[in-house]
């Protein structure tokens, strides 16, 4: 019986040369022309590379293994390989999306989150522009999508939508699990909440008070936000709406906010517990009353905030004499004494900037302290000339970051920063340093972000550095960041540096000459797509681009790897040979045209055992017993010299 034999690499080409498509083929999604791919993402590192090209064919032909669709932007040479399926496209000038067919019904049914009950019920999920209302949401063609900020599709502007409608457009936008800045993210529930709805225990967070303290509350039908007085706020609980945004309000114990704004929502100086304690970067920006809140309970027994300013500064001649609104928001007052002799509190009372006018007229300060700015009125002064103010405080062990500056300091950093000419073969990450997952992205990148600096601390053009796999710090959960900013960040935009295996983007200056590789075939596809060893020692890298991750790689010879996967994370047995030393593992065997020969030459014996771990085997250097039982990494670069790394 005739039997089909597979498909030779060698046939796959002339098929895709004579115009005709294979199984696997690349076809242009939605007309391919100005189409930026959109994929399905599992958060797992290295499912989208990026590669320099000369042209789309090339782009092509590095689509490779895993691989499942090409993103190609002709004006900067830019291959993205996507090793996820690609089922949908959103515009983009420029940018050109191929894909191998997948069954997007199947991909998109997979993504329906299993609870979506507490989810509340909208008109239109198109109706939120912003990420947290999004996701708190359903409408009744199902949960709410976020869609990273952008458009949802090429018909509307909107940048939330359903998922009926999200799943049936043409344009879906990326979805990964893990979500970031910039990703897709499907609304649903985790422990009768809704997901984003993260909250977080504060040391400066009081307790609630207990069932029979609020049994003592009187309510309050206009809710505790109708309330102006501390007398009034200290005696009463919620009773108007049961929730808001997601948090607890009727029944809730008021909280008085020290006679100013509680959050950066409104201008009410008491509100309900829950929603004020817990809902600061979900609800609302800020909790302006961490210092001196107070939480309705006994009459009795009043609960204040156990606060701490210990990340602030003294100002040891007083917050009045602080002239600019970085330096007011980074202090507490440090005098001993209340200057007025008014009864008020002066000494470790946080600064307030009254932003930017005159804070009272008995003065021309600009920065008060609290006490003195919120209860001075017919003691110290008779107007206050500030519509508002900004208080003082910390996030955890720093400045609050509130603040658009910070001072910045320089601790020792384990590192030498790189030169200029180290980081021109670099690109430029649009995203930024911290937007990159993986040690390959980026050590080929200098931060390209709009941000140029982070309160004096340098962002954009920074060459990126690599934190070892690990958080780079304490402030996120970033694997890569800008030099300068891990350099000069820690106590200011972060409290400290957790990477101790740092590594910086930088280009390859080496000159390692390896001898007479004129006998080996360029790999087109690049050392990587290659599955056999045979093949593997008989190549040298052929792909355009000069460097990768600040390495070289046009022309270098391939390394096998002893048949396991080169690196931890990777799939390939073959790689170039920038790689050794640098996270591939020691069974090695290395291509070299006429070696062997050139050794023997200048060896007394014809015994084609080299030595020092190292035999010659049908013209190829070997390392003994490919690593098994030798598993120290050695440098075969230099033909004259064999020495263990």
């Amino acid at each position: 019986m005739w039997e089909r034999r597979p498909m030779t690499p060698f046939l796959k080409v002339l098929l895709l040369y004579f115009g005709l498509a294979t199984a696997d083929e690349l076809l242009p999604l939605h007309g391919g022309k100005d189409r930026a791919c959109k994929g399905i993402r599992s958060g797992t590192p290295g499912q989208v590379q990026k590669w320099s090209a000369h042209d789309l064919n090339e782009c092509k032909r590095i689509c490779t293994g895993k691989c499942q669709a090409v993103q190609w932007v002709s004006s900067s040479h830019l291959c993205e390989l996507w090793n996820v399926p690609v089922v949908h496209s959103m515009s983009q000038q420029g940018a050109e999306c191929y894909a191998k067919s997948s069954d997007a019904t199947k991909i998109s049914d997979a993504l329906m989150p299993k609870d979506t009950t507490c989810l509340s019920m909208t008109s239109a999920c198109s109706s939120a522009d912003a990420r947290v209302g999004c996701l708190m949401n359903k409408d009744s063609a199902g949960p709410c999508v976020w869609c990273g900020g952008a458009a949802c599709n090429d018909q509307s502007q909107a940048v939330c939508e359903s998922f009926g409608l999200w799943k049936a457009g043409g344009s879906m936008a990326v979805v990964r699990s893990g979500a970031g800045v910039g990703d897709t993210e499907v609304a649903q529930c985790e422990a009768g909440k809704p997901a984003v709805v993260k909250v977080k225990h504060e040391s400066w967070q009081a307790t609630a008070p207990s069932p029979k303290e609020l049994e003592l509350l009187t309510p309050a039908d206009g809710g505790c936000s109708s309330l102006t007085s501390k007398e009034d706020c200290l005696s009463s609980k919620d009773a108007s709406v049961a929730t808001k945004k997601h948090f607890k309000v009727s029944g809730e114990a008021c909280v008085w906010c020290g006679g100013i704004a509680c959050t950066s929502e409104d201008d009410a100086k008491c509100g309900p517990f829950d929603y004020v304690m817990h809902g600061e970067g979900i609800a609302f920006d800020l909790f302006h009353a961490k210092h001196v809140y107070e939480v309705a309970g006994r009459s009795s027994s009043v609960k204040r905030a156990d606060w701490k300013g210990d990340c602030l500064e003294k100002a040891s001649q007083g917050c009045p004499s602080l002239k600019d609104e970085y330096s007011c928001l980074a202090s507490v007052d440090g005098r001993s004494e209340d200057p007025y002799h008014k009864g008020l509190k002066v000494a470790g009372e946080p600064c307030v900037w009254c932003n930017g006018a005159v804070c009272h007229n008995n003065g021309t300060n600009r920065c008060e302290v609290y006490d003195v700015q919120v209860h001075g009125k017919g003691k110290v002064f008779n107007h206050s000339l500030s519509t508002g103010i900004t208080v003082a405080q910390c996030d955890g062990p720093v400045v609050k970051q509130h603040l658009p500056t910070f001072l910045v300091s320089a601790p020792p950093f384990p590192i030498t920063r790189p030169s200029p000419m180290e980081i021109a073969c670099l690109k430029a990450e649009p995203k930024g340093c911290q937007a990159l997952k993986n040690r390959f992205d980026c050590l080929s990148s200098v931060d390209g972000s709009e941000v140029a600096s982070f309160g004096g601390i340098k962002i954009k053009g920074e060459p990126c550095v690599w934190c070892g796999g690990g958080h780079c710090h304490t402030g996120n959960h970033s694997l890569c960041a800008p030099f300068d900013y891990l350099e000069k960040g820690a106590g200011r935009a972060f409290e400290t540096l957790n990477a101790v295996a740092l590594t910086p983007a930088k280009c390859s200056l080496d000159s390692t000459n390896f001898g007479d590789l004129s006998c080996l075939e360029e790999a087109a596809s690049g050392c990587n797509a290659i599955d056999d060893e045979d093949t593997c020692l008989a190549r040298v890298d052929g792909r355009a681009y000069e460097q990768v991750a600040g390495y070289k790689v046009k022309g270098q010879p391939c390394v096998w790897c002893g048949g396991m996967p080169c690196r931890d994370g990777g799939l390939n047995k073959c790689d170039w040979a920038w790689q050794e030393g640098g996270g591939i593992r020691p069974k090695l065997e290395a291509s070299r045209c006429g070696i062997c020969e050139k050794l023997r030459n200048n060896k007394s014996s014809s015994e084609p055992e080299i030595g020092d771990g190292f035999y010659c085997w049908e013209g190829v250097l070997m390392s003994l017993d490919r690593g098994i039982h030798n598993h120290s990494f050695f440098n075969i670069f230099d033909l004259g010299s064999f020495e263990r790394i």
